[in-house]
């Protein structure tokens, strides 16, 4: 995956199985200087709350104030992780089996009822909403805790992958 913040600094994040290299230019690449879990097999990004959070598989979750150090933390769940978004003062992730947890520091996480037990593939926060979304389903909420499933039009084999709005349109 790849992911990119643009504040503090412009920091571009490279993962995949269980690498992370770190560029500021996109150009040149390091890996991170310490703390690297290395059993960490990364799936997703966010950066809010001035921490960059990254979570995987087996719920692992690492943390870095500046992208280089990181110090693997706690997770609520044991279950992969395999999205991350940050909206409304706190980081929500989400994956298999529906598992859903938040943090409002990137460090403590609290698990949430999803309302779901199938795997969530995308979580994100537009236009003031989270929202979540797999197979067959999309469910919205304002603080990540309460969700509402929402009626889709598509068939039920459709995996959403992405959602994202604009021209005051939702579109998934």
């Amino acid at each position: 995956g790849l992911f990119y913040s643009a504040t503090p600094t412009q920091k571009f994040l490279w993962f995949g199985s269980s690498n992370l290299a770190t560029s500021t230019d996109g150009n040149r690449w390091n890996a991170p200087n310490t703390g690297w879990p290395a059993n960490l097999q990364v799936n997703s990004a966010a950066f809010g709350a001035s921490i960059y959070v990254l979570t995987g598989n087996s719920g692992n979750v690492a943390t870095s104030t500046d992208g280089v150090t990181w110090t693997a933390r706690v997770s609520a769940s044991t279950s992969s992780m395999f999205t991350t978004t940050f909206g409304a003062s706190k980081f929500a992730s989400a994956g298999g089996l529906g598992a859903l947890q938040t943090s409002t520091n990137g460090i403590a996480w609290t698990s949430q009822t999803s309302g779901t037990t199938s795997t969530i593939g995308k979580i994100a926060f537009v236009n003031s909403l989270f929202i979540y979304a797999g197979q067959a389903m999309l469910a919205t909420s304002t603080d990540a805790v309460t969700w509402t499933a929402r009626t889709l039009t598509t068939p039920a084999t459709t995996t959403i992958t992405s959602v994202t709005f604009g021209a005051s349109v939702y579109v998934y």
